[in-house]
């Protein structure tokens, strides 16, 4: 018997949504989604399965089918090594839609516990959907979740009282049996199975949530700090079922301090360039050659970024990767070593090309023009995001970042409106701009929800020189685990523009023609 099977993502069901979002119009929500969803002939299609419907038009079967989730998920092979480690049998499913009958098989032979983890949802509907197959599969199996959105929902919905919640994620007829509220969680899960393994102590375990007859328990809660050197994956282990493309992270937490961050708890640490060989050997042992890096700023500190860059180049690992990256100051030779090291992509946190606003961010010392300008001249793929409402925000703010951003393009693009969550910089600071307590339906001094998205979608409908790139499945994440498809780096750039232009033209009603798309993909 297995001892745990992790779980990774599950797609959101956009057609259900969209065709509630659409009875209201006018709201913000379906105003929002304009700009992340394409509709097509009636349909609405999340980036990658508008993909799949066009390459199939233009390249009948010649490409495998894209799955939102199907590179390699870190936090699935973080747990799942973690758990390894430790001496427990573990299997592990990367992505939910796309490896149902294996899940079911896997349960049919006999597991004590399932881990599913909540890192992608905003909302309960794809976790439900796991958690229903996984019942109506094996009723007895323990089911463990956790990840971001449990974590928010028992410490802030559930402890201020909205009986909504209880409702929802105590349910008996779900038979969900424990919730870990732990940002790293690793050790936890790691305790819970080995007490349940065991038959000892559960309420002993920290960090939980789980029904105890008709009570509700919270455990102790003791936070983790575990050291990101001490669980460096053997890709090697999971070999015989393993992604083309994969996720790795050489740093956790992050050093800078953005005003609208509320990912700001978790300890500040670097991975050790010897951690960083020995993973990358495992990976190049696999025969991956397809990675992102998942570090909030890969390319800080700079000296260390340089030294990561040039070590893949000196063992000459071939990989084709893409990061999220900071607009600091570097220097020519570190976009000749980016290109040199395989660098496909970048994702960059551009916010606002407003001084002003990028003041109130707390990222007045970014460089977003010479760092696109030579991103450009390399041959590297941009994707720019912008914050469209920040506090200090202004007609003349918005109307200064589209002017600087067509002067100076990077490949594609995303606006998303700002969100106000409790913990943030700018939500303790709210006094100072009138910004009000609400997380989706603020306003401050100079601004309110309902017009910054307005703003956003003219922001769509006014940049010309570049591509939006929605943010759900549409960004550079997504960029080596096509390349590890086989599609090659031009198709997939001129899909992105094809993408982009359709949900231009739905805004603006200057539609594109199948046969106009067809042209571009030639």
């Amino acid at each position: 018997m297995l001892d745990c099977i992790v779980i990774g993502p599950n797609e959101n069901c956009y057609d259900e949504m969209m065709a509630e979002l659409k009875k209201n119009p006018d709201s913000a929500r379906f105003q929002d989604m304009l700009a992340q969803i394409i509709e097509w002939e009636g349909e609405y299609y999340v980036c990658h399965d508008f993909m799949n419907l066009m390459l199939e038009k233009r390249y009948p079967k010649k490409y495998p089918k894209p799955d939102l989730f199907g590179a390699a998920n870190m936090a699935v092979f973080l747990l799942a090594n973690y758990l390894m480690d430790r001496n427990l049998k573990v299997e592990y499913i990367n992505s939910f839609r796309g490896e149902k009958e294996r899940l079911k098989r896997l349960l049919q032979d006999g597991a004590l516990t399932v881990a599913v983890t909540t890192t992608y949802y905003l909302e309960m509907p794809p976790l439900l959907e796991i958690i229903n197959f996984i019942r109506s599969v094996d009723k007895s199996v323990k089911i463990i979740v956790g990840g971001p959105m449990v974590k928010n929902i028992l410490t802030v919905g559930y402890a201020a009282g909205n009986p909504l919640i209880k409702n929802s994620i105590f349910d008996d007829n779900l038979k969900m049996d424990y919730f870990i509220i732990e940002e790293q969680g690793e050790r936890t899960l790691y305790e819970l199975i080995h007490a349940l393994k065991t038959e000892s102590g559960i309420k002993q375990v920290p960090n939980l949530w789980f029904k105890d007859g008709d009570k509700i328990i919270s455990t102790a809660v003791d936070k983790e700090d575990n050291d990101i050197n001490d669980n460096i994956i053997d890709w090697r282990r999971f070999k015989k079922n393993m992604p083309k493309a994969v996720s790795v992270r050489t740093s956790m937490g992050c050093r800078y301090n953005c005003g609208f961050c509320v990912f700001r708890t978790l300890r500040y640490q670097l991975k050790s360039l010897e951690s960083l060989e020995k993973e990358f050997d495992s990976l190049a042992d696999t025969g991956v050659r397809h990675i992102l890096f998942t570090d909030d700023t890969f390319n800080s500190p700079i000296n260390r970024f340089k030294e990561i860059l040039q070590l893949m180049i000196r063992k000459k690992y071939n990989f084709a990767w893409a990061s999220f990256l900071r607009c600091n100051d570097m220097d020519e030779e570190i976009f000749r070593l980016m290109e040199e090291s395989g660098c496909v992509g970048v994702s960059l946190g551009v916010e606002s090309l407003d001084r002003q606003v990028l003041k109130n961010m707390n990222k007045q010392d970014t460089n977003y023009v010479k760092t696109v300008k030579h991103l450009n001249k390399y041959n590297i793929l941009s994707f720019s995001n912008f914050i469209v409402g920040y506090p200090g925000e202004t007609e003349e703010s918005i109307k200064e970042t589209i002017k600087i951003f067509n002067e100076n393009p990077s490949s594609f693009f995303y606006p998303s409106v700002f969100v106000n969550p409790a913990g943030t910089y700018i939500f303790n600071q709210r006094e100072k701009y009138g910004l009000t307590d609400k997380l989706y339906k603020w306003s401050h001094n100079t601004m309110d929800y309902i017009n910054a998205h307005r703003w956003k979608n003219h922001m769509v409908s006014t940049v010309d020189n570049s591509f939006v790139s929605p943010a759900y499945s549409g960004n550079v994440s997504t960029i080596p685990y096509l390349m590890s498809l086989g599609i090659p780096l031009d198709l997939i750039k001129k899909l992105y523009a094809a993408i982009g232009l359709t949900i231009k033209g739905n805004m603006t009603g200057k539609k594109l023609t199948e046969r106009e798309i067809m042209d571009m993909l030639d």
